[in-house]
């Protein structure tokens, strides 16, 4: 199979985490781009696949551009600064006709995979808890929480409200998502966490790193732990290069993307309105047969 022509853009810092997952991998060729010619590379003919990492003053724009030209698109949150910066992303996707894919990296992270085989079936609400260093809501970390939020609940989230750096979420099946965005200040020595409680079991995840399992069935309690941590990144790589090579493996599509962006645009207006819990439902991130 001939190599996949992949051009990788953005933060330099998010950039270099990326690389070597993307150098090492035989399905790709990576294509080198000019940081000072970048929109006239992103249409050209030598580059099938654009990776957009972290986020930045053009990040958006390149989407936009990148998806307009028919380029496979993975680019990392936030997908635009307003609803309607989603919605052009959104309209140049669907012109496009390309794979366009969010870089939802943590519901790639191994652990969360081992976490969703040990939920139950839906029996009760599930709550959940989820801290990570985040600006503010519309901050990527704080959407990759959200992204997460929904994947782990599995439903449709039906509220919003917020009150300092606290946001919730409120879901169809009257589950619960609270997510601490913790500042610039703890960015040191804090690590991300996330507990959830499904049918009396509680399963906790530390610095992506140790699960550890506590409930009334003594046989799936324990703790599991990887060597090194694992945020979800080489694994999200790998599914955006399957997706754009036929394999209808679900990706973070960008309905998904446009999903946790309203959330964190109504965890804004929450707080600005005194922590009022907000809607949400599919309509604000779903634009009649396309989603977005």
């Amino acid at each position: 199979m001939t190599p996949l022509p992949l051009a990788l853009i953005g933060d330099p810092t998010v950039c270099r985490t990326y690389l070597p997952l993307l150098s090492g991998d035989p399905a790709i060729n990576l294509v080198a781009l000019d940081p000072g010619g970048v929109e006239a590379q992103l249409v050209s003919p030598e580059v099938e696949a654009v990776v957009i990492a972290g986020a930045g003053e053009p990040h958006a724009a390149w989407a936009e551009q990148a998806s307009r030209a028919g380029k496979h698109v993975l680019c990392d949150y936030p997908l635009g600064a307003t609803r309607e910066a989603c919605r052009t992303i959104m309209g140049a996707a669907a012109v496009g006709g390309a794979t366009f894919m969010i870089g939802a990296r943590a519901r790639y992270a191994r652990l969360i995979g081992f976490l969703k085989e040990g939920l139950t079936a839906r029996e009760s609400p599930r709550t959940l808890q989820l801290q990570v260093v985040a600006t503010g809501p519309c901050d990527g970390p704080a959407l990759r929480a959200f992204d997460l939020a929904c994947t782990l609940i599995e439903g449709e989230p039906v509220s919003v409200y917020a009150v300092g750096r606290t946001v919730t979420i409120g879901f169809s099946d009257r589950s619960t998502a609270t997510v601490l965005l913790m500042g610039d200040a703890f960015q040191k020595g804090v690590e991300p966490y996330l507990a959830l409680y499904d049918d009396g079991c509680r399963m906790a995840l530390s610095g992506w790193q140790h699960l550890h399992v506590a409930g009334p069935d003594p046989i799936g309690a324990g703790e599991t732990s990887l060597s090194d941590p694992d945020d979800g990144a080489a694994g999200m790589l790998e599914a955006f290069v399957r997706l754009v090579r036929g394999d209808h493996t679900p990706g973070a599509d960008i309905r998904e993307a446009m999903r946790s962006s309203v959330i964190g645009f109504l965890a804004e207006e929450s707080v600005e309105a005194h922590g009022v819990a907000l809607p949400i439902s599919r309509k604000d991130y779903v634009i009649g047969a396309v989603s977005c």
